[in-house]
Protein backbone atom coordinates (compact mmCIF):
# COMPACT_ATOMS: atom_id res chain seq x y z
CA UNK A 1 0.00 0.00 0.00
CA UNK A 2 1.26 3.47 -0.93
CA UNK A 3 0.98 6.23 1.66
CA UNK A 4 0.20 9.62 0.11
CA UNK A 5 1.23 12.78 1.94
CA UNK A 6 -0.63 15.95 0.90
CA UNK A 7 1.38 19.16 1.05
CA UNK A 8 0.58 22.84 1.43
CA UNK A 9 3.27 25.27 0.25
CA UNK A 10 3.59 28.53 2.19
CA UNK A 11 5.22 31.31 0.14
CA UNK A 12 6.20 31.29 -3.52
CA UNK A 13 9.85 32.37 -3.66
CA UNK A 14 12.83 30.66 -5.22
CA UNK A 15 13.32 28.04 -2.51
CA UNK A 16 9.63 27.11 -2.72
CA UNK A 17 10.03 26.58 -6.46
CA UNK A 18 12.92 24.17 -5.91
CA UNK A 19 11.01 22.28 -3.21
CA UNK A 20 7.89 22.02 -5.37
CA UNK A 21 9.87 20.57 -8.27
CA UNK A 22 11.44 17.94 -6.02
CA UNK A 23 8.09 17.19 -4.40
CA UNK A 24 6.42 16.20 -7.66
CA UNK A 25 9.34 14.06 -8.82
CA UNK A 26 8.65 10.34 -9.02
CA UNK A 27 9.65 8.80 -5.64
CA UNK A 28 10.94 5.78 -7.54
CA UNK A 29 13.85 7.97 -8.62
CA UNK A 30 14.96 7.81 -4.97
CA UNK A 31 14.28 4.11 -4.69
CA UNK A 32 11.01 4.71 -2.78
CA UNK A 33 7.85 2.80 -3.68
CA UNK A 34 5.63 2.98 -0.59
CA UNK A 35 5.31 6.77 -0.17
CA UNK A 36 4.00 9.43 -2.54
CA UNK A 37 3.97 13.22 -2.14
CA UNK A 38 1.47 15.53 -3.80
CA UNK A 39 0.98 19.30 -3.48
CA UNK A 40 -2.66 20.25 -2.84
CA UNK A 41 -2.41 23.93 -1.87
CA UNK A 42 -0.22 27.00 -2.33
CA UNK A 43 -0.50 30.23 -0.32
CA UNK A 44 0.86 33.63 -1.21
CA UNK A 45 -0.03 37.30 -0.71
CA UNK A 46 -2.69 37.04 -3.40
CA UNK A 47 -4.65 34.30 -5.14
CA UNK A 48 -3.27 35.60 -8.42
CA UNK A 49 0.33 35.11 -7.29
CA UNK A 50 -0.40 31.67 -5.84
CA UNK A 51 -2.13 30.62 -9.07
CA UNK A 52 0.77 31.92 -11.15
CA UNK A 53 3.09 29.70 -9.09
CA UNK A 54 0.84 26.69 -9.70
CA UNK A 55 0.58 27.44 -13.43
CA UNK A 56 4.35 27.74 -13.72
CA UNK A 57 5.36 24.63 -11.77
CA UNK A 58 2.52 22.11 -11.49
CA UNK A 59 2.30 19.44 -14.22
CA UNK A 60 -0.83 19.32 -16.35
CA UNK A 61 -2.48 16.60 -14.30
CA UNK A 62 -2.18 18.72 -11.12
CA UNK A 63 -3.05 22.15 -12.51
CA UNK A 64 -6.65 22.06 -11.31
CA UNK A 65 -5.98 19.97 -8.19
CA UNK A 66 -3.72 22.46 -6.36
CA UNK A 67 -5.73 25.16 -4.62
CA UNK A 68 -4.42 28.76 -4.42
CA UNK A 69 -4.86 30.82 -1.22
CA UNK A 70 -4.26 34.48 -0.51
CA UNK A 71 -3.49 33.94 3.21
CA UNK A 72 -1.44 31.38 5.06
CA UNK A 73 -4.18 30.97 7.65
CA UNK A 74 -6.63 29.82 4.99
CA UNK A 75 -4.19 27.13 3.88
CA UNK A 76 -3.73 25.94 7.48
CA UNK A 77 -7.50 25.44 7.72
CA UNK A 78 -7.64 23.30 4.58
CA UNK A 79 -8.56 19.75 5.75
CA UNK A 80 -6.86 18.27 2.68
CA UNK A 81 -3.42 19.52 3.79
CA UNK A 82 -1.48 17.00 5.88
CA UNK A 83 1.86 18.78 6.05
CA UNK A 84 2.92 22.39 5.55
CA UNK A 85 6.21 23.47 3.99
CA UNK A 86 7.23 26.95 5.16
CA UNK A 87 9.41 28.89 2.73
CA UNK A 88 8.89 32.42 4.04
CA UNK A 89 11.80 34.69 5.10
CA UNK A 90 13.49 33.47 8.29
CA UNK A 91 12.14 36.40 10.29
CA UNK A 92 8.64 34.97 9.73
CA UNK A 93 9.41 31.29 10.34
CA UNK A 94 8.43 31.28 14.01
CA UNK A 95 5.10 33.04 13.48
CA UNK A 96 4.17 30.96 10.44
CA UNK A 97 5.19 27.64 11.97
CA UNK A 98 3.43 28.40 15.24
CA UNK A 99 0.15 29.16 13.48
CA UNK A 100 0.41 25.98 11.41
CA UNK A 101 1.17 23.82 14.46
CA UNK A 102 -1.74 25.28 16.40
CA UNK A 103 -3.95 24.43 13.44
CA UNK A 104 -2.89 20.80 13.86
CA UNK A 105 -0.65 20.63 10.82
CA UNK A 106 2.64 18.79 10.48
CA UNK A 107 5.39 21.27 9.60
CA UNK A 108 8.58 21.22 7.57
CA UNK A 109 10.25 24.62 8.01
CA UNK A 110 13.08 25.95 5.89
CA UNK A 111 16.46 26.62 7.43
CA UNK A 112 17.48 28.50 9.43
CA UNK A 113 14.64 27.24 11.60
CA UNK A 114 14.12 30.33 13.77
CA UNK A 115 16.08 33.46 14.71
CA UNK A 116 16.86 32.26 18.24
CA UNK A 117 16.81 29.19 20.49
CA UNK A 118 13.82 30.35 22.53
CA UNK A 119 11.61 30.35 19.44
CA UNK A 120 12.82 26.88 18.43
CA UNK A 121 12.15 25.48 21.90
CA UNK A 122 8.65 26.92 21.93
CA UNK A 123 7.80 25.44 18.54
CA UNK A 124 9.09 22.08 19.75
CA UNK A 125 6.86 22.29 22.83
CA UNK A 126 3.79 23.21 20.78
CA UNK A 127 4.44 20.36 18.32
CA UNK A 128 4.59 17.88 21.22
CA UNK A 129 1.44 19.36 22.71
CA UNK A 130 -0.38 19.06 19.37
CA UNK A 131 1.15 15.63 18.66
CA UNK A 132 2.31 16.67 15.18
CA UNK A 133 5.56 16.42 13.26
CA UNK A 134 7.98 19.36 13.16
CA UNK A 135 11.36 19.47 11.40
CA UNK A 136 13.90 21.89 9.99
CA UNK A 137 14.39 21.29 6.27
CA UNK A 138 18.02 20.12 6.39
CA UNK A 139 17.87 18.00 3.26
CA UNK A 140 21.62 17.24 3.34
CA UNK A 141 20.93 14.97 6.30
CA UNK A 142 18.88 12.67 4.06
CA UNK A 143 21.19 12.47 1.05
CA UNK A 144 22.44 8.97 0.19
CA UNK A 145 25.88 10.52 0.69
CA UNK A 146 25.08 11.25 4.36
CA UNK A 147 24.10 7.62 4.99
CA UNK A 148 27.24 6.38 3.26
CA UNK A 149 29.32 8.92 5.18
CA UNK A 150 28.08 7.53 8.52
CA UNK A 151 28.66 3.95 7.36
CA UNK A 152 32.24 4.64 6.26
CA UNK A 153 33.07 6.42 9.53
CA UNK A 154 31.14 4.47 12.15
CA UNK A 155 30.52 0.99 10.72
CA UNK A 156 33.44 0.36 8.38
CA UNK A 157 35.74 2.57 10.52
CA UNK A 158 37.64 3.30 7.32
CA UNK A 159 39.87 5.95 8.91
CA UNK A 160 40.11 4.32 12.33
CA UNK A 161 39.46 6.17 15.58
CA UNK A 162 38.31 9.76 15.21
CA UNK A 163 40.14 12.31 17.35
CA UNK A 164 39.42 15.70 15.80
CA UNK A 165 36.98 17.17 13.28
CA UNK A 166 37.39 20.46 11.46
CA UNK A 167 34.62 21.84 9.25
CA UNK A 168 34.86 25.15 7.39
CA UNK A 169 32.03 26.54 5.29
CA UNK A 170 32.27 29.82 3.43
CA UNK A 171 29.89 31.70 1.16
CA UNK A 172 30.55 34.97 -0.62
CA UNK A 173 27.81 37.61 -0.57
CA UNK A 174 27.90 41.10 -2.05
CA UNK A 175 28.70 43.69 0.67
CA UNK A 176 25.45 45.63 0.38
CA UNK A 177 24.42 47.17 3.69
CA UNK A 178 20.68 46.98 3.01
CA UNK A 179 20.84 43.27 2.11
CA UNK A 180 19.13 40.72 4.37
CA UNK A 181 22.43 39.09 5.28
CA UNK A 182 23.53 42.21 7.17
CA UNK A 183 20.57 42.47 9.54
CA UNK A 184 19.83 40.24 12.54
CA UNK A 185 16.08 40.82 12.34
CA UNK A 186 16.00 39.22 8.89
CA UNK A 187 18.15 36.25 9.84
CA UNK A 188 21.44 37.64 8.62
CA UNK A 189 24.97 36.87 9.73
CA UNK A 190 27.24 33.92 9.04
CA UNK A 191 26.25 31.64 11.93
CA UNK A 192 22.48 31.93 11.64
CA UNK A 193 22.24 31.82 7.87
CA UNK A 194 25.04 29.36 7.10
CA UNK A 195 25.84 27.55 10.35
CA UNK A 196 23.49 24.65 9.69
CA UNK A 197 25.59 23.57 6.71
CA UNK A 198 28.65 22.92 8.86
CA UNK A 199 26.68 21.66 11.87
CA UNK A 200 25.09 18.80 9.96
CA UNK A 201 28.52 17.24 9.33
CA UNK A 202 29.50 17.71 12.97
CA UNK A 203 26.37 15.86 14.05
CA UNK A 204 26.90 13.04 11.57
CA UNK A 205 30.47 12.62 12.77
CA UNK A 206 30.26 13.30 16.51
CA UNK A 207 26.64 13.12 17.65
CA UNK A 208 26.04 9.88 15.74
CA UNK A 209 29.34 8.33 16.79
CA UNK A 210 28.50 4.95 18.41
CA UNK A 211 30.42 5.82 21.59
CA UNK A 212 28.56 9.13 21.96
CA UNK A 213 25.17 7.42 22.45
CA UNK A 214 23.28 10.37 20.93
CA UNK A 215 24.45 12.69 23.72
CA UNK A 216 24.84 16.48 23.33
CA UNK A 217 28.36 17.96 23.40
CA UNK A 218 29.86 18.43 26.85
CA UNK A 219 31.61 21.69 26.00
CA UNK A 220 30.53 24.44 23.60
CA UNK A 221 32.70 27.53 23.11
CA UNK A 222 32.39 30.14 20.37
CA UNK A 223 34.02 33.31 19.15
CA UNK A 224 32.84 35.66 16.43
CA UNK A 225 34.12 38.49 14.26
CA UNK A 226 31.45 41.14 13.81
CA UNK A 227 30.73 42.52 10.37
CA UNK A 228 32.35 45.88 9.64
CA UNK A 229 29.31 46.69 7.50
CA UNK A 230 26.85 46.15 10.35
CA UNK A 231 28.20 44.97 13.73
CA UNK A 232 24.82 43.55 14.78
CA UNK A 233 25.66 40.43 12.73
CA UNK A 234 28.74 38.22 12.54
CA UNK A 235 31.05 38.09 9.56
CA UNK A 236 32.66 34.88 10.78
CA UNK A 237 32.11 32.54 13.72
CA UNK A 238 34.10 29.58 15.02
CA UNK A 239 32.61 27.01 17.39
CA UNK A 240 34.50 24.41 19.44
CA UNK A 241 32.63 21.40 20.79
CA UNK A 242 33.98 18.57 22.93
CA UNK A 243 32.28 15.18 22.91
CA UNK A 244 33.57 13.39 26.00
CA UNK A 245 31.98 9.98 25.38
CA UNK A 246 33.41 9.75 21.89
CA UNK A 247 36.65 11.54 22.89
CA UNK A 248 36.39 13.94 19.95
CA UNK A 249 37.07 17.66 19.65
CA UNK A 250 35.32 19.48 16.82
CA UNK A 251 36.12 22.90 15.38
CA UNK A 252 33.47 24.45 13.13
CA UNK A 253 34.06 27.67 11.22
CA UNK A 254 31.52 29.53 9.11
CA UNK A 255 32.41 32.62 7.09
CA UNK A 256 30.42 35.28 5.24
CA UNK A 257 28.75 37.49 4.19
CA UNK A 258 31.52 39.49 2.43
CA UNK A 259 34.61 37.43 3.24
CA UNK A 260 35.16 34.03 1.66
CA UNK A 261 37.98 31.93 3.05
CA UNK A 262 38.43 28.99 0.71
CA UNK A 263 41.04 26.55 -0.51
CA UNK A 264 41.55 26.20 -4.19
CA UNK A 265 43.30 23.91 -6.70
CA UNK A 266 46.70 24.67 -8.25
CA UNK A 267 45.29 25.62 -11.64
CA UNK A 268 43.25 28.45 -10.11
CA UNK A 269 45.97 30.01 -7.97
CA UNK A 270 46.56 32.86 -10.39
CA UNK A 271 42.90 33.83 -10.49
CA UNK A 272 42.58 37.62 -10.03
CA UNK A 273 40.97 38.80 -6.80
CA UNK A 274 38.06 41.04 -7.91
CA UNK A 275 36.99 42.18 -4.43
CA UNK A 276 39.29 43.48 -1.70
CA UNK A 277 37.01 41.85 0.92
CA UNK A 278 37.85 38.42 -0.46
CA UNK A 279 40.86 36.69 1.08
CA UNK A 280 41.06 34.04 -1.63
CA UNK A 281 38.44 33.73 -4.33
CA UNK A 282 37.73 31.08 -6.93
CA UNK A 283 35.10 30.68 -9.61
CA UNK A 284 32.21 29.76 -7.34
CA UNK A 285 30.56 31.40 -4.35
CA UNK A 286 30.66 28.73 -1.65
CA UNK A 287 33.11 26.18 -0.32
CA UNK A 288 33.03 23.43 2.29
CA UNK A 289 36.10 21.83 3.80
CA UNK A 290 35.71 18.81 6.08
CA UNK A 291 38.76 17.34 7.78
CA UNK A 292 38.53 14.31 10.09
CA UNK A 293 41.62 13.07 11.92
Amino acid sequence: MVFTLRWGIVATGGIAELFFKDLIADPALRGVTDVDHIPVAVASRSVKKAQAFIDAHAPADLQTKVKPYNTYGALYKDPNVDCVYIATPVSSHYENALEALRAGKNVLCEKPFTVNAAQAKHLHAVAKEQNVFLMEAVWTRFFPLAKQFKKVLHVDKAIGRIHRVYCDFSVLFDPVKDARMYHATTGGGALLDLGVYMTVWTLLTCYHHPDNQLSPPDVIKAVMFRSPINPEVDESTSVITVWEKAKIMCIDAVTGPSIAVVRYPQELRNTPVPDTNVIVVINFRSFLTLSIV
